[in-house]
């Protein structure tokens, strides 16, 4: 059996994902194609198998959430309620146009696929949260906690398939550490929780996959590997011969590279440094590095030094790819100042989505606590992440869609129950 659950293919100038395969699933010769539809609620405990393949399951979710607690608690990592509605969102750019135009007009405009679910709110819009992060700054801002984190469920208005949800579970990490820290404690979570799952739930793991896999999976996590996304880029260029790759973007990175790279490097694998204009607008800069290359940013007046590739800014982030399938963790160091955030949100209304400067006034100020914690004297930087919960579980038990680890799967399907 495969030990990647998926395998990204070039077959006469066709990019293809094959699913590979496990103990229940069989090979899918392009896992893109199929057409996802969640599953009958009623076939859900319709025979002894299909009720033990969901106790299988619940248990490996179990043993997910207690290891996950107990590392965050080995590191002082405070817990923090938070809402599920906002006005703040982690993206803004696509709830902020829909707000303004409406969903249809913008999506042929400009092509964004990612919306938010929006609500009537006692007669005012708001929206489900797509993120805890920016909550999560804030209790780092107002406290003495160096670390603190969040289990919660994540919405996002785009249409479901093999690897996504509308509605997805997130455990999210702040905390008051440089990037290089972060991408630590991302992997130690990681380790831990593949080495306390295979501990605790060995027999329900082998009914979906083999004990070759698991200790590869042991193995690998403690010895992850990292790659910047012009240096994997540059790979894909060399293995494939493809002219797209030739270019530092993000433009033609996806599902296929990812799991491609991962195939290559056979590891998890940290994609580092996307180009910092194509970041989030929370993604701060990489500082300028010894004897490499590098290059200058003007915010507001004040000329940035920053780590660069082909003259090109890159961003303190990095993905963590599961070994041959997707990214499963995001992180970053987030941006620094004030001035930078009201920068580089500025460049995201006019640059990239053209909104005019009376509009990009008025919703400023739906960001002004965000940006203004900056200039508390107590303010400290952080950096943190969010692992996306079925997306591990997809990696870990190799299902060939993520519906097919979500009992009460939540899709842009109208729900069973």
């Amino acid at each position: 059996m495969e030990l990647h659950p998926f395998t990204s293919l070039l077959l006469k100038d066709k990019k293809v994902i094959r699913y590979n395969g496990n103990k229940i699933y069989k090979p899918i010769n392009d896992i893109r194609k199929i057409s996802l539809r969640p599953h009958e609620f009623s076939t859900y405990f319709s025979s002894k198998m299909r009720r033990k393949y969901w106790e299988n399951i619940s248990r490996i979710n179990s043993a997910i959430y207690f290891s996950t607690v107990e590392y965050f608690k080995s590191i002082d990592a405070n817990f923090v309620t938070l809402p599920l509605t906002t006005r703040l969102l982690s993206s803004p750019g696509a709830a902020i146009l829909e707000y303004l135009r409406g969903i249809r007009q913008i999506r042929e405009k400009l092509d964004i696929e990612v919306f938010p679910m929006k609500l009537d709110w006692f007669g005012h819009d708001v929206f489900l949260s797509e993120s805890s992060q920016l909550y999560l700054e804030f209790t780092l801002a107002f406290s003495d906690f160096n670390h603190v984190f969040s289990i919660y469920n994540s919405f996002r208005r785009e249409k479901a398939d093999w690897c996504h949800l509308s509605e997805f579970h997130h455990i999210e990490y702040e905390g008051k550490v440089n990037q290089e820290k972060n991408e630590k404690i991302i992997e130690n979570l990681v380790s831990k929780i593949i080495k306390d799952v295979i501990q605790k739930c060995e027999n329900e793991l082998l009914s979906f996959v083999d004990k070759d896999y698991l200790r590869y999976l042991e193995n690998n996590s403690k010895n992850m590997k990292k790659v910047s996304l012009y240096e994997a880029l540059q790979k894909l260029h060399q293995e494939t011969g493809l002219e797209e790759y030739k270019t530092f973007s993000t433009k033609y990175w996806g599902s296929w590279e990812e799991v491609k790279i991962s195939n290559m490097m056979d590891s998890f694998v940290f994609v580092k440094e996307i180009p910092y204009f194509s970041s989030f607008f929370y993604q701060t800069y990489v500082d300028k590095e010894p004897g490499k290359e590098y290059t200058t940013i003007n915010i507001d007046g004040d000329i940035i030094e920053t780590k660069s590739y082909e003259n090109v800014p890159v961003a303190d982030t990095a993905d963590l790819i599961w070994p041959g399938y997707r990214e499963f963790v995001g992180s970053g160091h987030r941006v620094r100042t004030s001035k930078e955030a009201r920068y580089k949100i500025n460049w995201l209304f006019q640059k990239t989505l053209k909104i005019d400067k009376k509009t990009i006034k008025k919703i400023m100020r739906w960001y002004d606590p965000y940006i203004d914690i900056r200039d508390l004297p107590t303010y400290k930087q952080t950096s943190g992440f969010g692992l996306g919960w079925e997306r591990f579980l997809q990696g870990l038990l190799k299902l060939p869609t993520i519906v097919d680890g979500a009992l009460y799967a939540r899709t842009h399907h109208i729900p069973k129950v």
